[in-house]
């Protein structure tokens, strides 16, 4: 389960309790062979994931989900959270670049995708888990494998080349983290080197895929984007066929799907505009294009959303 937005956790930590009891349940009734001693940390490091750009808030996520995890065996230490604030920092790729360079199985090419890679996680602290790292890459990896295998081309490149570009492609992860972790190595600064590591559990995260997907996203009218951000919703989430970048919401709910197993589950809980202004009828189209619509409430002002003066809408989507 995933939180793209996950802010200081509260998602998060009542997933905590739910997997706790379905893994209970599985020890107790279906002979799962685990020891409850180790529900903890199995569930904080293999079924929570979460991401947001104020590095405070996912520390208090962190922190949550640690005293939750204490409160079930006290004498747990070490906790390694799929938790991450987007505020990472990483260097110029140019300090990095001869680590990649230097490898005899990466051709011309395939540097320029590691750095276009590299310059897209750059922006990560300013856009969070709206970047869509994985699109990109598969897209650009596509386009090199085409280019190998085309017939008109092959007597460029023999078997022992096309096999090389195999190999980069499943390496390239694992060269991204050596690099990364390379240069915190040679870092004095330990708040600077713990940055760069969140920057590849970054990378790792949005290459993943999800079983669900819960958020309460933020909202903000295009209006009030700005220009900077403006400019990336524009060419990122206004695209064939669908836009979604009337509200920030809408671009959320995208970037939900993207991280979705096929018959994965989007659970969102935002303003209910999407449901009834025609600037959110390629919304409407997606969803009904692309999901089983499980449950659909709209809730009346009230509760977290009082002062807000908002009307929410709560849903449940299977991606199909």
């Amino acid at each position: 389960m995933i939180d793209p937005a996950c802010g200081s956790g509260n998602f998060l930590l009542y997933t905590f309790d739910l997997l706790y009891e379905l893994y209970q349940d599985q020890i107790d009734n279906y002979g799962l062979n685990m020891d409850e001693k180790d529900i903890p940390q199995t569930i904080i490091e293999n079924n929570i994931y979460g991401i947001d750009l104020d590095d405070r808030a996912v520390q208090l996520a962190q922190l949550g989900l640690y005293i939750k995890a204490k409160s079930k065996r006290r004498n747990i230490k070490n906790l390694n959270f799929n938790v991450v604030s987007s505020a990472f920092f990483l260097p110029n790729y140019d300090k990095v670049a001869d680590i990649f360079n230097s490898q005899e199985f990466v051709y011309t090419d395939q540097q320029a995708l590691i750095q276009s890679l590299w310059d897209d996680l750059k922006y990560a602290y300013k856009f969070g888990s709206l970047i869509r790292i994985n699109e990109h890459f598969e897209s650009k990896i596509k386009s090199i494998t085409e280019k190998y295998n085309n017939t008109a081309q092959r007597n460029l490149f023999d078997a022992h080349a096309i096999t090389k570009h195999e190999q980069f492609e499943k390496e390239l992860f694992n060269n991204l983290e050596l690099a990364v972790n390379k240069y915190a190595e040679g870092s004095t600064n330990v708040f600077l080197c713990q940055k760069t590591i969140d920057a590849i559990k970054f990378l790792k995260i949005l290459t993943t895929k999800f079983d669900v997907v819960t958020a309460n996203p933020p909202y903000t009218a295009s209006a009030d984007y700005g220009e900077e951000l403006k400019f990336f919703i524009e060419k990122n989430y206004r695209i064939t066929n669908y836009k979604f970048s009337e509200n920030l919401y809408s671009a959320f709910l995208k970037r939900s799907y993207e991280l979705l197993h096929n018959h994965g589950f989007i659970g969102m809980i935002h303003p209910y505009t999407f449901m009834y202004i025609s600037d959110f009828s390629d919304v409407r189209k997606y969803i009904l294009d692309n999901s089983n619509i499980n449950l659909l409430v709209e809730l009346d002002i009230g509760g977290v959303f009082k002062d807000a003066n908002l009307e929410p809408v709560m849903y449940v989507f299977e991606k199909i």
